[in-house]
């Protein structure tokens, strides 16, 4: 069940927001200034997005959900590659997303930020399309049981499904062009567009190759913020 919208004047562009799941149902919240005084129940688990942020809404959040400045920092840096941060109480994850513009790749990021009972996801430079997750979620039954960590996997499964649909796209560029050398055969302008479309798929694979390290390191963690019961999920992303 939905609650009403708490309007936040200070959002301007209304695309920061936050989720609390409970066992009674999902509610949103857009004052993100009241994160912090959010009244949660033990089990609640509180979802935070964050949208190409300032330095200063980084640092609001992280003091209104007690977030050290060790993973502040790394909230607040860009990565060109998946990176771990592991610490005994959080996890922090950067994540490179690809999307395409005329069949070349835009490279973005996704940063999580894996607490008990709270997730905080931060997009740079590309927003996902998170409404669908949120009510798929939202109509599981115990979701917020699951807790944040299962979250935090079905936000990958979201990021390997754009993946998925890049690659698709990618894919039908190198049909198309190995149709076209049959037909027409070997040309000089062809050997530009061959070698752009290996660089962009050498590209995308170190963008995005270690994130498969990285998944399967998750499932091996022994930590506070990753139940047992939820790490077979990252093992199959």
């Amino acid at each position: 069940m939905e609650a009403s919208t708490q309007k936040d004047s200070a959002s301007e562009n209304g695309r920061s927001r936050a989720y609390l799941y409970t066992s009674q149902g999902s509610y949103q919240h857009e004052d993100m200034g009241a994160i912090g005084a959010l009244p949660r129940s033990e089990g609640d688990v509180l979802w935070v997005m964050l949208s190409d942020p300032d330095d200063a809404e980084i640092q609001q959040v992280c003091t209104d959900l007690c977030i050290s400045e060790y993973v502040q920092q790394s909230m607040q840096e860009r990565h060109r590659r998946p990176k771990l941060i592991s610490l005994e109480d959080v996890g922090f994850m950067a994540v490179i997303t690809v999307a395409l513009k005329g069949k070349r790749p835009l490279f973005a990021e996704v940063q999580l930020v894996i607490g008990r009972n709270v997730l905080i996801t931060i997009s740079k430079g590309q927003d996902l399309q998170h409404e669908s997750l949120h009510q798929r979620l939202s109509s599981l039954s115990g979701a917020a049981l699951r807790g944040s960590d299962y979250l935090a996997f079905e936000w990958l499964d979201l990021v390997i499904d754009h993946y998925v649909q890049s690659l698709d796209v990618l894919e039908v560029a190198v049909e198309a062009m190995e149709q076209h050398l049959l037909l027409h055969g070997f040309q000089r302008s062809d050997v530009q567009g061959i070698y752009r479309l290996r660089r962009d798929l050498l590209r995308i694979e170190m963008a995005i190759a270690p994130l498969a390290e990285i998944c399967r390191r998750m499932a091996r963690l022994d930590t506070p913020f990753i139940k047992t019961a939820n790490q077979a999920y990252f093992a199959e992303v």
